[in-house]
């Protein structure tokens, strides 16, 4: 996969930020579906095994999280092209790149096989250029109004956007989709930061909760060396199944998701964004959980500039106490 820019050195001194942002979303993107990236001068280039499982299920939930950030960013680009293709020489990259993003503001472009192979999930333009066609859309196969499933999703959503900069606890039934507008209003966020996500009561009680939450999205926004973290992940991993844990294992899990935490929050200023922590079914928590939540954050130095979203599904106990602790 390639990814050019038509005029970058200009837009880097007119939108540095927009710039900057776009091609960390490729990065990221490319990165969560097992992609070797190279950034050269002009080009962003990524590589793919196309023999891992599922390989063009994880490229169709790339293309369309591509196509999202590109249509977002496109009305203030002089062009652009994301080319997928296969055994294209090194010399004709950039050729082809300049020539694909002069093409009505460029596209997403996929070679003649990748065409062939993305096409149950995909429309796309019958006329190609150089043997490459740009893609149109992606298929809906929900054939459902999303607000069929989720009524309330668009007044969660205007809720949050009337209640910046402080933190949200969100009361209701399971059918209401809490979760659900909370994400849906957190990929609105500028810079598409992803946010650090805590199921309480899911996939093992207690600690286990914490550890969970270093998924793919959150590994390729921070960067760097993850082997302390992973080592203190399967410590607790370990204990996810029983009906007590040692204050051994507390400390472990405390220890990690202050680390997490930590260097999520680094990453988020470095880049001028804003950190997100989304607590899901606060009344799930067990008493271990919750407990070692309010000793991590309340031990962090800049717990103010994390913004929280919490769902809870009874109203009392876990739920007014953490609306006391979040409380300005």
């Amino acid at each position: 996969m390639l990814f050019f820019l038509r005029y970058r050195s200009q837009l880097l001194r007119t939108r540095p930020e927009l710039i900057t942002q776009l091609e960390e979303s490729v990065i990221r993107a490319a990165g969560a579906s097992g992609g070797e990236i190279e950034k050269g001068h002009h080009l962003i280039s990524v590589s793919f095994d196309e023999r891992t499982m599922g390989f063009w299920l994880d490229m169709t939930a790339l293309v369309g999280h591509l196509d999202e950030a590109f249509d977002r960013a496109s009305k203030e680009l002089f062009g652009y092209a994301c080319v997928l293709c296969q055994d294209l020489p090194p010399e004709e990259m950039e050729g082809l790149c300049r020539l694909l993003s002069s093409q009505s503001g460029g596209g997403l472009w996929c070679s003649e096989g990748i065409r062939a192979a993305l096409e149950p999930y995909a429309f796309f333009d019958e006329d190609s250029r150089r043997q490459y066609f740009r893609l149109k859309s992606l298929k809906d196969f929900n054939g459902v109004p999303p607000d069929t499933f989720f009524p309330f999703r668009e007044k969660i959503r205007q809720t949050l956007e009337r209640q910046e900069k402080i933190n949200i606890l969100l009361y209701g039934p399971e059918f209401m989709g809490k979760r659900d507008g909370i994400y849906r209003f957190c990929a609105t966020l500028p810079g598409e930061v992803p946010p650090v996500r805590v199921r309480f009561g899911s996939g093992g009680a207690g600690p286990v909760c914490f550890t969970d939450a270093l998924d793919p999205p959150l590994r390729s926004f921070i960067g760097g060396d993850f082997r302390t973290l992973d080592a203190l992940g399967a410590m607790v991993f370990r204990d996810r199944l029983c009906d007590e844990f040692s204050s051994y294992i507390l400390n472990l899990a405390g220890r990690f998701f202050t680390g997490l935490l930590e260097r999520y929050m680094s990453a988020a200023r470095a880049r001028n964004l804003t950190p997100v922590l989304i607590l899901e079914n606060i009344h799930r928590a067990d008493n271990a959980a919750f407990r070692l939540f309010i000793d991590v954050f309340n031990a962090l130095p800049d717990r103010e500039a994390l913004q929280i979203y919490s769902t809870c599904g009874v109203l009392g106990g876990r739920s007014l106490a953490l609306e006391e602790i979040l409380r300005p």
